[in-house]
């Protein structure tokens, strides 16, 4: 069985900062994040942590910040460890799960009009504001409905 097979959640790409720690460290690694599912997340590092090892983790995802316990599952040489939830609070899992909504609504464009296109200037803005970790796409969108509403 492969490890795509072992998987129990899809993986949703996504843009933001995880700082792991190990228990009785002061200080955490920074890395970002590539993927996020309800099960774990993937973070790239040159220098990742050894499989098994356990983490207290912060995720910084657009204007959502959780907290939970992990360990590694996947090391990848100069590339980055996959992270398994392994402790969240009910809190914490609401949190995931509107990140994990959100980049599910967005990916199926339910903010976007029937055949509606953005420029190549919005996207670049768009991708800008998600690598910044200030919006999401989805939050953009929002606010942009939010706006046009008010204007009518």
């Amino acid at each position: 069985m492969n490890q795509k097979d072992q998987r129990r959640f899809p993986r949703f790409r996504c843009e933001g900062i995880a700082e792991m720690t190990r228990p009785g460290d002061k200080i955490a690694v920074r890395a970002p994040l590539t993927d996020v599912s309800a099960g774990g997340f993937y973070v790239e590092t040159m220098t990742p942590l050894p499989e098994g090892t356990k983490l207290q983790v912060s995720l910084s995802i657009g204007r959502v910040e959780l907290y939970a316990h992990g360990v590694v599952e996947t090391c990848h040489p100069h590339i980055g460890n996959g992270i398994a939830f392994t402790q969240m609070t009910p809190q914490n899992e609401k949190a995931l799960q509107s990140v994990i909504n959100g980049i599910t609504n967005a990916s199926t464009g339910q903010f976007r009009q029937p055949n509606q296109a953005f420029t190549p200037e919005f996207e670049a803005l768009v991708s800008l504001l998600e690598r910044k970790s200030i919006l999401t796409r989805q939050e953009l969108m929002t606010e942009l409905k939010t706006a046009a509403a008010s204007k009518e």
